[in-house]
């Protein structure tokens, strides 16, 4: 029955069928009034800005049109309400926007609530669920790649190369960390960014510190460069076991220490024979040492 309650309960739909007397003394059923929330193409999960549509069906001289979210607390009540007007005549669909980027991924039920002139009542929910995604831009400088985790999230950056990394719409402040990885020999580097959601559209460059240098050896001559260890002052970094071919090619071998240049030496194993190289770099801004064994 139509209710002209004015207390709402949701996940009912009123209805109600009156009796008329046609012209043949036949009795007529009005059809039931129905209400029912739809997306575009009917859409169950949602995301960026989509329509939303309020769809009745035998229930004329609609006065007052609502809808609204009632099942996420965490939701303030600016947002809540997706739509709150009147309407001066009838129509078959009311159509509203809902801007899904608002709001965290999860599932939401909206309540759709009609009035009539009379001040009757029908009503109805459905379930959506919405998924938003941003990309975070992050451009690694490194010689090495990077291991980074975001949340419960983790991956790689290859070296010298920008990892696009999607991650759900968040609300609050996220921390990015980075390690570098994937090197024989040599220290590890770790970053730590925040990540404002205003600022999410904001490359993340990662950069080695001025206190390391990269290591690349080339082996040109007839043994295998077995070690190497670099020398700061009273401080030794070792790389064991490393068997670099001579084979002219450039090994890529990892971040080091680096005091100053003049104290930072290389130290060289191959064969029966033992080379100290002075640590040098052709280009300053770029901490990098090809060592080069002829």
């Amino acid at each position: 029955m139509i209710n002209k309650s004015k207390i709402i309960f949701p996940f009912i739909i009123l209805f109600s069928c009156s009796k008329q007397l046609n012209e043949d003394n036949q009795d007529v059923i009005d059809p039931d009034p129905f209400v029912w929330i739809s997306s575009i193409e009917n859409q169950r999960d949602l995301s960026r800005v989509k329509e939303i549509y309020i769809n009745i069906k035998n229930f004329p001289k609609v006065w007052k049109i609502y809808l609204s979210i009632i099942n996420n607390p965490a939701v303030d009540n600016q947002n809540r309400i997706l739509l709150d007007t009147t309407s001066t005549i009838d129509q078959d669909i009311y159509q509203t926007y809902w801007d899904t980027k608002l709001y965290p991924n999860g599932e939401y039920e909206l309540y759709a609530e009609l009035l009539d002139s009379s001040n009757n009542r029908i009503f109805t929910t459905e379930f959506f669920n919405i998924n938003n995604y941003k990309i975070l831009n992050v451009k690694n400088n490194l010689e090495s790649p990077i291991n980074y985790q975001i949340n419960d999230k983790i991956g790689t950056v290859f070296s010298n190369s920008f990892g696009l990394i999607e991650i759900e719409n968040f609300f609050n402040d996220i921390i990015l960390t980075s390690f570098s990885a994937g090197m024989p020999c040599g220290v590890s580097l770790s970053n730590s960014f925040i990540i404002e959601p205003d600022t999410s559209n904001i490359p993340i460059i990662i950069n080695p510190d001025r206190s390391v240098f990269f290591l690349k050896i080339q082996n040109s001559q007839n043994s295998y460069i077995d070690s190497v260890t670099i020398k700061n002052n009273f401080l030794y970094e070792r790389c064991n076991n490393i068997s670099i071919p001579n084979d002219n090619q450039v090994y890529s071998i990892g971040y080091f220490s680096l005091n100053n240049e003049s104290e930072t030496k290389i130290i060289a194993n191959y064969g029966n024979a033992v080379d100290t190289i002075d640590v040098n770099f052709y280009d300053q801004s770029i901490k990098i040492d090809t060592l080069i064994i002829d």
